[in-house]
């Protein structure tokens, strides 16, 4: 599991953290002065060992200002692919490791195996993010969205996907005025990207894009997109619904498939807008986060020491 806790004191704000089998694992930073904690935004394994990427900060004191730079890490092991950035996401497959992120926070990017391409964009659009990678044969896909302020000052959010370098924009559904697609994966010869739909009233819907076209997923008023996932055809969606926009920490995990069933479990105590944000399938066996443990086949197990999990990966011996 990978994670955040809130800090809140000083000038450190979170601390990510690493838990492999309920204990938590720490990640080597650089011997430098003046570096801050780490960020660890995906997970997964490659060759028996455990890959997790994100950044680390460095503190400047003289101008005072922070850079970010991108960095994976092998099994707590630090591996700085030396870039001004950040990782997002990322896999890996027999030709090694792929990932994916922003430079600078503006400029995205597909790291493979030390080879880097910056994708293309529009350089009048000032902030891009990047939230899913995945790859089929010789297709790599990798989706996000860019921020464009608009003329009465509001900042609007256009989805859109890249294809082995091209840039592709999304459709919005009816009704809705931006997106921030959250995930993406290819079933067959189709790409399918899940995503959080949003009105100009503020109202969330949930949904995702089959081969680019907005697709509603079944739901109640309102909800948020987390990961995605496909296993014997049929694909899978975690994330939150609820009653109403103005409610909703009637907390659920949300499990959907190609069949249109919506599954709900237990409501998250706590409470707040916490909710699924990665799902991951090993054999059949279906697990996504909940801020204080993971489901395992819709049972809820929790883990000690854990608040705000975003992140899950499972490798058997």
């Amino acid at each position: 599991l990978i994670g955040r806790i809130s800090l809140l004191h000083e000038d450190v704000f979170y601390d990510d953290y690493l838990f492999k089998n309920g204990q938590k694992m720490e990640l080597e930073l650089p011997n430098i002065d003046n570096v801050g904690q780490g960020s660890v935004l995906c997970v997964f394994m490659h060759d028996d060992n455990l890959i997790c990427a994100g950044s680390y900060r460095v503190y400047h004191t003289e101008t005072s200002s922070v850079t970010s730079h991108a960095c994976y890490w092998v099994n707590g092991q630090l591996i700085d692919i030396n870039l001004l950035g950040e990782i997002v996401c990322g896999f890996a497959d027999e030709t090694g490791l792929y990932f994916a992120g922003e430079l600078n926070y503006t400029k995205p990017f597909v790291w493979h195996n030390g080879n880097l391409e910056i994708l293309q964009c529009d350089e009048n659009n000032y902030d891009y993010e990047v939230s899913g990678i995945s790859k089929a044969g010789s297709k790599v896909v990798v989706v996000g969205w860019y921020s464009v302020d608009s003329s009465n000052g509001k900042v609007y959010f256009n989805p859109f996907y890249w294809e082995n370098g091209q840039v592709m924009g999304l459709p919005l559904l009816s009704g809705y005025t931006e997106a921030v697609p959250t995930g993406v994966v290819q079933l067959g010869t189709d790409i399918y990207i899940s995503g959080t739909f949003y009105s100009s009233s503020g109202i969330e819907k949930p949904g995702y894009w089959k081969n680019g076209e907005a697709i509603e997923l079944p739901n109640k008023a309102e909800g948020l997109t987390g990961g995605i996932a496909a296993l014997n055809g049929e694909l899978y969606i975690s994330g939150i619904v609820g009653e109403s926009i103005d409610y909703m920490d009637t907390d659920y995990s949300v499990r959907y498939r190609q069949n249109g069933k919506l599954y709900e479990y237990d409501k998250n105590e706590y409470g707040g807008r916490v909710y699924s944000a990665s799902i991951y399938i090993d054999g059949n066996d279906i697990y996504f986060v909940r801020g204080d443990g993971y489901y395992k086949n819709g049972k809820f197990i929790s883990v000690a020491g854990t608040k705000w999990n975003y992140g899950i990966c499972v490798h058997k011996h």
